[in-house]
């Protein structure tokens, strides 16, 4: 039975436990203290003292080496490798500050049978050094094959080059060539070369067409090296001389022919392509569009079945306007093909190049002033300038003449009296002349359309300034007669005096002669110019039609 304590021991026994317990709690605080604060104090840290491991993996100790040898290094370290040095006998080749760790060692220099002795070291962020065991290997010199020049390039003009074959390393190499083409040959094909240079002539045979090939030299030993031959060919280009258009100006949707010519010195077949920006071609025939009034340029090249020529251009006009009963686009030199039969009068006339569009007929005077250009005839068939019939013609002119006739339909030497005056003298034609006179006509420059040489219909305005100039003439079926100039229209007049010539009569184009005439008188009206684009209607135009024409041309 427990014995039973006094009130007063009790109650010092409670306070003693209350302090022990206390003093117990105190002194474990106290203790966590620095474990709780030490986290934030820096913790010392044990220095790196251990080197890089490093090893040599390439050649390998006592390895036989030659030629160009790739030295590789294999370097680790826990904190990281920050360089890597190789050295060949003791020398310091390269430090190498980032992997792969290698180094291209030539042994070629060595000549013969040599040892070598390898060692690399790898450094760390703390300083250490590795150092690899030391490799010991044997160069040998080999044989190489070297080629001069790495490609052959001949000429047209040139058929046969040199190639240099040679050893650049040490003992023999024998070595073979083949080509690829049957132009090529080679001279020797095999030999075998130490310490010299052997030459060889390759010839390439001649070629009409530019071809390439390759030339291979293989050696005994190591790798084959390929030339790349080039062979230009002697072709001749062939060369346009010109191109011509059947007419100059077409209506919309309407078709003209070209006729293309060019030289070849080969003597190739040649081949013509046309090309436009607008219409189509089948062949050499042009479709022109049928909506975009304007000038189209038609190119032109040959081919000879190997290469193109440079491209030869003319110009075609595409006019929205009636169509056409006649016209003459004086392309052609002799005029065949363009309504145009023969000459008269005995004169001549020439084809330049240099007209409103394509070609043009020019009419020069002769030094003595009395001979100048032709006409022509006689009329295309079918062409009416009776009275009540309507029609319109048009030419573009360029001269500084102010005294010549243009362009009618006039006699052929058929002369019958006037219908009206009854004199003989005075034979019933029409025409276009460039008149600057001073009496019947005025004072001012102009057009004159004549009857039959007495009834004039004026248009005011200067036509020879040596400019490009259209000048168009068109007579209703009511005989009512208006000039224009560049698409402008002039006051429209009657033509009382409708007689027209027969059938006899041709259409002309300037005139043969300016002399005393025994039926006329004198004839001062020679034409000292230039025509193109001479356009017939069988109707007469509108005045937007008109200035289609002349819209058209710009």
């Amino acid at each position: 039975m427990e014995e039973c304590m006094p009130q007063s021991s009790r109650l010092n026994q409670f306070h003693a436990s209350i302090i022990l317990a206390r003093n117990i709690v105190t002194s474990r605080l106290i203790m966590a203290i620095p474990l709780l604060f030490g986290l934030s104090c820096d913790a010392p840290i044990d220095p790196d003292t251990t080197a890089p491991e490093v090893t040599v993996s390439y050649p390998v100790d006592g390895r036989v080496v030659a030629d160009l040898v790739t030295i590789s290094v294999n370097a680790t370290d826990e904190s990281g490798v920050t360089s890597v040095e190789i050295n060949i006998d003791g020398q310091l080749m390269n430090p190498d500050t980032e992997a792969p760790w290698q180094y291209e060692w030539d042994t070629a220099e060595y000549g013969g049978e040599t040892q070598h002795t390898i060692l690399a070291r790898a450094y760390d962020e703390a300083g250490n050094v590795g150092t690899s065991d030391l490799v010991t290997v044997t160069t040998e010199s080999i044989p190489m094959l070297s080629v001069s020049p790495l490609s052959l390039i001949f000429g047209s003009d040139v058929t046969v080059l040199a190639l240099t074959i040679s050893n650049s390393g040490t003992g023999s190499i024998a070595w073979s060539i083949t080509d690829d083409q049957d132009w090529i040959t080679v001279d020797p094909d095999t030999g075998t070369t130490t310490d010299e240079s052997d030459g060889v002539v390759v010839t390439a045979g001649l070629l009409q067409e530019t071809s390439t090939g390759n030339i291979t030299v293989t050696p005994n030993t190591g790798d084959a090296i390929s030339i790349p031959v080039s062979r230009t060919g002697w072709n001749n280009v062939p060369v346009m001389n010109s191109i011509i258009a059947s007419l100059d100006l077409v209506t919309a949707g309407g078709t003209v022919t070209f006729t293309a010519d060019a030289d070849d010195d080969d003597g190739d077949t040649l081949t013509y392509t046309y090309s436009s920006a607008g219409g189509t071609f089948s062949g050499a025939t042009w479709t022109a569009p049928t909506n975009g009034d304007g000038v189209y340029t038609i190119s032109v090249v040959a081919n000879d079945g190997i290469e193109d020529s440079d491209a030869a251009i003319t110009t075609v006009v595409v006019a929205t306007v009636p169509a056409m009963a006649a016209q003459w686009s004086f392309n052609i030199d002799g005029r065949d093909g363009i309504g145009m039969e023969h000459l008269a009068y005995g004169g001549t006339t020439s084809i330049t190049a240099s007209g409103k569009v394509g070609g043009a007929i020019v009419f020069a005077l002769e030094e003595n002033g009395d001979l100048s250009g032709a006409a022509f005839g006689p009329s295309p068939s079918g062409l009416s300038m009776e009275a009540d019939a309507a029609y319109t013609f048009s030419l573009w002119i360029s001269t500084n003449d102010d005294k010549a006739f243009l362009f009618g339909k006039t006699y052929d030497g058929n002369y019958t009296p006037d219908p009206v005056t009854e004199n003989p003298e005075i034979g019933s034609a029409k025409g276009i002349f460039i008149a600057d006179w001073a009496g019947e006509f005025g004072d001012q420059p102009g057009v004159i359309f004549e009857n039959s040489w007495i009834n004039g219909h004026a248009f005011e305005g200067n036509v020879h300034d040596g400019a490009w100039h259209n000048v168009v003439v068109t007579k209703t079926d009511a005989d009512i007669i208006t000039i224009y100039v560049d698409g402008v229209g002039g006051d429209p007049t009657p033509d009382p005096f409708g007689t027209s010539p027969d059938g006899n009569q041709s259409i002309t184009f300037g005139s043969a002669i300016e002399e005393d005439i025994p039926e006329y008188g004198y004839w001062p009206f020679a034409l000292d110019g230039i025509i193109d684009e001479a356009i017939f209607f069988q109707s007469a135009l509108s005045a937007a039609e008109v200035s289609a024409i002349y819209d058209a041309h710009q």
